[in-house]
């Protein structure tokens, strides 16, 4: 019998598991589609709008009305068709990871947390539009990294799992910096503008604090979703690693059980966790590929060296 990390290596090469990565790519990449036009009207509109009346208060007019229109119609779009749509493509998408995960890592599938499989019908339509975006199934090879195959049992699986929430927590800490950053540029810009512009305290306030309001609101809730995704990310990080610890010292565990309790954990992280956008994590994917795949070759190395010391060699 193979060992479980050439099974795992082997499997998710296999067509229907690249299908499903294809397939779960394509759902995130259509939320966070919406996720863009959902910053467009609910923040960067309000921003070009604030500049405006900002232009048009220094030359004695007044958008008032129109900026009052806009923010309750946006604010309508947001909460009946953004945020529920986003939120159902985001579920679809971990269901058909989770789907992915459990059948490479042959994990049992938990009917009660996630519900039932995808259909095969829909990863196929999705796997299709991915392909024809991209072109080719290249990058979704080699999902886990290859050195897994020298390391059997469920240490594999545990290694695996463990490089899924190291991926995901790092390009949230690079993106909840972004967010810092880019909400202090742009409060700044707004008062650089008022400053500017000469305008009186009443006119500040009606200007700029009240249209900023849906930044703050939108930004806000943005960076206490990725903060609250990253402190969760941290407390199965530190888990794992006592759980680990204690595997290399050869203290009794029943792994399988926490391998269940771990990917129940990385599916609701999945589920609940806000998107980053595409061009972000583009822009990171080839960096931190290498370092997952440093870090998974540096535990597998240290699993091997405890088996050596077990074994007197």
């Amino acid at each position: 019998m193979a060992k479980v990390g050439e099974s795992i290596v082997e499997k998710e090469n296999q067509q229907k598991s690249i299908e499903r990565l294809a397939a779960q790519k394509e759902v995130y990449f259509q939320a966070k589609q919406l996720f863009f036009w959902q910053f467009l009207v609910t923040t960067l509109m309000t921003v070009v709008l604030a500049l405006l009346a900002l232009v048009l208060l220094y030359f004695g007019r007044s958008i008032d009305w129109v900026r009052a229109s806009y923010g309750i119609a946006a604010a309508l779009v947001d909460l009946f068709l953004f945020a529920g749509f986003i939120n159902f493509l985001k579920q679809k998408a971990a269901t058909i990871q989770e789907c992915f995960d459990c059948d490479v890592l042959e994990l049992d599938w938990n009917q009660i947390l996630v519900g039932d499989k995808p259909l095969a019908e829909d990863i196929k339509r999705y796997s299709d539009k991915h392909l024809l975006r991209v072109k080719n199934f290249d990058k979704l090879k080699n999902w886990y990294a290859e050195t897994i195959k020298d390391v059997d049992g469920p240490p594999a699986k545990l290694i695996c799992q463990r490089s899924n929430f190291a991926y995901d927590y790092a390009i949230r800490k690079s993106f909840l910096r972004c967010i810092v950053f880019g909400t202090i540029a742009v409060l700044v810009l707004l008062a650089l503008c008022a400053l500017i512009a000469n305008v009186s305290l009443r006119s500040l306030v009606v200007t700029l604090a009240l249209p900023i309001l849906p930044i703050l609101t939108f930004s806000g809730k943005l960076y206490s979703d990725h903060k609250g995704s990253i402190e969760n990310l941290e407390s199965l990080r530190n888990t794992l690693s006592s759980v680990w610890s204690g595997l290399l010292a050869g203290n009794p565990t029943n792994l399988e059980i926490f391998l269940r309790q771990i990917q129940d954990k990385i599916y609701l992280n999945r589920k609940n966790s806000p998107l980053v956008p595409e061009r972000f994590y583009e822009h990171l994917r080839s960096s931190l590929e290498q370092e997952v795949y440093y870090s998974v070759s540096d535990l597998v190395d240290e699993y091997k060296h405890s088996l050596d010391r077990k074994t007197g060699r």
